[in-house]
């Protein structure tokens, strides 16, 4: 098991769930911490003091607290701590549930696991913990990704993107597309395409899949 184990949430019903699922485990070194800035000290004076952690589970989403934070959530605490080059374990225990996202923290950060909070989450927790103890990773059951369809998109859908984050508008990309002879050009095509990985990225709408596109480095 886990030597020394971190857990980063602010809601405290969460926490005492997650330290009841590693006291299962015969976990004893158990510490919860409600903000991120503050979990990445401890990570870094346990590091100095040559007592790491070994294992980090941290919610995404952080309501503002009393403290003023420079770690906005979770995100930018695994960010930190990866910049760090420091060794620990991280598993993800959050109600976010789109599949681009968490193929995005797997494949950005190297993250060890993802559980999705929900209705199974304990026992989704137990699995993850016994892959991650093993070296192995876990992957929640109801996403479903690869290691290999992380970027499934083709030439034209990412002209498309680049044209679509310039701010043009379906139109406006027809209308380039038809200029440099590019097929299909009609501004339906263009906005089936959309549709399309709006789709494949699980999101609702054209901001979005602008963003986790820049995030992914796709454009």
């Amino acid at each position: 098991m886990f030597e020394k184990i971190l857990i980063c949430e602010d809601f405290e019903s969460y926490s005492i769930s997650v330290k009841k699922v590693l006291e299962e485990f015969k976990a004893t070194n158990i510490e919860q911490v409600y903000y991120c800035d503050d979990t990445f000290f401890k990570i870094q004076v346990a590091e100095k003091q040559k007592e790491p952690y070994t294992l980090l589970i941290v919610d995404l989403s952080f309501n503002d607290g009393e403290k003023k934070q420079e770690l906005k959530g979770g995100e930018d605490l695994i960010k930190k701590i990866r910049e760090e080059n420091i060794n620990i374990k991280i598993i993800v225990f959050s109600i976010e549930n789109r599949a681009s996202k968490i193929n995005f923290l797997f494949e950005k950060y190297n993250i060890d696991a993802f559980v999705t909070k929900g209705r199974e989450d304990v026992t989704d927790l137990k699995e993850a913990l016994t892959k991650v103890m093993n070296d192995g990773i876990y992957i929640p059951k109801s996403v479903k990704l690869s290691q290999n369809n992380l970027i499934d998109i083709d030439e034209y859908s990412l002209i498309i993107l680049k044209l679509l984050s310039k701010g043009m508008t379906t139109i406006e990309i027809s209308n380039q597309l038809k200029k440099d002879k590019i097929e299909p050009n009609s501004e339906s095509s263009v906005k089936k395409r959309l549709m399309a990985l709006r789709d494949f990225m699980d999101v609702t709408n054209t901001k979005q899949l602008i963003s986790i596109c820049k995030d992914m480095g796709i454009i």
